[in-house]
């Protein structure tokens, strides 16, 4: 009896240390993951990521547009998709079939992976709409602080007007119903480069 009794205290108390190992392996597993993030215990916000709204674009993003034939003057809607990220394919699938926007669109495709590669091309084989590939894609990515894909943001006369993390179409349609901006004065790229306040 009373060895029983031991038996089943012994596996209660065997029990309880494991369920307390378990979730003090699980606490340590989170704290991991936000000081990986770089988010200082606020946790990463998809919605948070890439430029600030209503300032110029960085002037490494703007050159690298510019030199690729995309004028940072005009009222553009850029998305950034990884080549081995099949959401990002889908993405972009969905975005070209529903055809709304693709005069704004370019996309900005990091990566070499190949099929991945293969997948974005032949999504917008006869679309029109320019990609912008690695290094460049990266280096105006990069410029813009942006961690996630796929991601878009809108900009118009050298600035960034609207953003959004791509869960679907719908965030699409966001980035192209956001206000368009107003007149302004456009400050010139050689000034921006100065740092010098306005």
């Amino acid at each position: 009896m009373w060895l029983s009794v031991v038996a089943v205290m012994g596996l209660v108390w065997l029990l309880g240390l494991t369920i307390l190992v378990a979730a003090l392996v699980r606490h340590i597993g989170a704290i991991q993951v936000v000081a990986a993030s770089g988010a200082g215990g606020k946790g990463f916000n998809f919605d948070t990521d890439g430029p600030a709204l209503f300032r110029p674009l960085p002037v490494k993003a703007a050159d690298g547009l510019e030199a690729s034939g995309v004028s940072t003057d005009e009222d553009r809607v850029a998305i950034f998709l990884s080549s081995s990220c099949g959401t990002c394919w889908e993405r972009a699938s969905e975005i070209v079939a529903q055809g709304r926007g693709l005069g704004k669109l370019v996309l900005l495709v990091t990566g070499g992976n190949v099929r991945g590669l293969e997948q974005i091309r032949m999504v917008l084989d006869g679309t029109g709409v320019p990609a912008i590939y690695d290094p460049l894609a990266h280096d105006i990515v990069k410029a813009l602080d942006i961690s996630s894909t796929p991601f878009g943001f809108r900009f118009a006369g050298g600035r960034i007007i609207a953003k959004a993390y791509l869960r679907g179409p719908a965030d699409f349609d966001g980035l192209l119903a956001a206000a368009a901006p107003g007149p302004s004065i456009r400050i010139s790229r050689d000034l921006e480069r100065s740092n010098v306040d306005v």
